[in-house]
């Protein structure tokens, strides 16, 4: 949970994507796919 939060806090803020660009695409693409699988339930 705890590194849950961690990284919500990192994907936040901007020198976590200019680091990491790709973490962007990636992060957006299971967040939104743990979003669906919340509604679906």
């Amino acid at each position: 949970m705890l590194l849950i939060i961690l990284i919500y806090i990192f994907a936040k803020t901007d020198l976590f994507f200019s680091v990491l660009p790709i973490s962007k695409i990636v992060f957006s693409f299971f967040g939104t796919n743990l979003i669906n699988r919340q509604l679906a339930y």
